[in-house]
């Protein structure tokens, strides 16, 4: 879903080209409720394995970089010889005066390329419903609403000049 967004991408409306940043956006099944957005930013300076780095982390490094997130908990980690899934509880800050934090139960995804120097971090509720209902019903929410994630996915490949790692292009849906 990630790399076909991103290989498509010059077909979907562009919302604001700041040069080093794109915002684009696609609207599905002609719904303008329901749009995935795409964002490419160029970051000069910071390697591709450092953003992978703070989302392998992810439950210990959110609440420094995100200032919406409460907290972060791991809940499940399913793992074989090849693939690790984990399956995390955030705890998202309310938007608004009226309006509930929410708390999304979502697996998480990582694909890795070291020999390219990419890497890929997904985010999704989908298939976690029973995890995600078992969870509500035995952990305190704090007041927040169950949310879903249909998917948040990071790319980040290498900027090269010469022969030489730069800095990182990044890539975000959601």
């Amino acid at each position: 879903m990630l790399r076909e967004a991103y290989t498509t991408r010059d077909a979907w409306e562009v919302v604001r080209d700041l040069g080093q940043t794109v915002l684009r956006k696609r609207v599905l099944n002609g719904d303008e409720n329901q749009t995935e957005v795409l964002l490419e930013k160029w970051v000069r300076g910071i390697k591709p394995v450092e953003f992978l780095k703070l989302f392998e982390t992810i439950d210990e490094t959110q609440t420094q970089w995100n200032e919406h997130c409460k907290r972060c908990d791991l809940i499940l980690r399913e793992e074989d010889e090849k693939d690790q899934v984990d399956i995390f509880a955030t705890y998202i800050k309310s938007p608004g005066f009226f309006l509930a934090g929410r708390v999304f139960v979502d697996a998480r995804y990582l694909l890795r390329d070291p020999k390219k120097d990419q890497y890929i971090a997904i985010f999704s509720s989908n298939g976690n419903e029973d995890i995600a209902t078992e969870y509500s019903r035995t952990h305190d929410l704090e007041g927040s609403a169950l949310a879903k994630t249909v998917i948040s996915g990071h790319w980040w490949m290498p900027i090269i000049e010469g022969d030489e790692v730069v800095g990182t292009k990044v890539v975000y849906l959601n």
